[in-house]
């Protein structure tokens, strides 16, 4: 981490990588770290603290693979359809809706990454992540690079563009047109038609650079936590 002092020191740090391929070759590979929360962990918070449970990730709840779906018995339908309710859901959230899509449960988990924390409920995940956001950002959209599903399990990577209009983590609106790369895994419950589980990653130092704002300069004394 640029300016820790901190070495020798076990960490967690969370991950996710989508791939395009060309016939038989990787084509485009886009990888993402949780930079924030490994600052946490060096030491930095460089971001306010969450009111949730903060840097705290479990597998999904199902009995149907560890923690991926075995390939070969997954249903084929099942893909098809998981993929229609997360597209939908993801752009009800993000850009069309006032309250969480309708199709998450009402004991849905959400593991969001640093700064977020892990929501329990449907009613956590609007409190403390989707109204904040839909108060910090306007004329709101989602650019969709890699949507795929097997089975009940998705992963989407993209963009959301926006207008920084209110405050968000911390940070007074800038006006700032901002373009937020996003990472989502999904468990669908394909024969109810809901999502119980999902996972979101954000790559917040872009985000935050894009405001005036340098993540990484925050690992100062001044935000050093041990």
């Amino acid at each position: 981490i640029p300016g820790s002092k901190i070495v020798g020191q076990e960490v967690m740090i969370r991950i996710y990588d989508f791939y395009i391929m060309r016939g038989e070759k990787i084509f485009y590979n886009w990888m993402l770290l949780d930079t924030v929360g490994l600052m946490l962990e060096a030491g930095y918070r460089v971001l306010p603290e969450p009111k949730l449970r903060e840097q705290w990730v479990q597998a999904p709840e199902a009995m149907d693979g560890i923690p991926a779906p075995i390939s070969r018995l997954v249903k084929p339908e099942d893909s098809v359809t998981a993929k229609a309710l997360v597209e939908s859901v993801l752009t009800y959230d993000l850009v069309r809706g006032d309250a969480p899509s309708p199709q998450w449960t009402d004991s849905m988990t959400w593991y969001g990454a640093a700064a977020f924390g892990m929501a329990t409920n449907k009613v956590e995940y609007e409190e403390h992540f989707l109204k904040p956001f839909r108060e910090a950002f306007s004329e709101r959209s989602v650019d969709i690079i890699v949507l795929t599903c097997e089975g009940a399990y998705c992963g989407v990577t993209g963009w959301i563009n926006a207008m920084h209009t209110g405050p968000w983590l911390g940070e007074e609106a800038t006006n700032a047109a901002v373009s937020i790369r996003f990472g989502f895994h999904y468990r669908v419950d394909t024969a109810n038609n809901v999502i119980p589980e999902g996972y979101a990653m954000f790559d917040l130092p872009g985000a935050f650079a894009q405001m005036g704002v340098d993540l990484y300069g925050r690992m100062d004394e001044e935000h050093r936590i041990f």
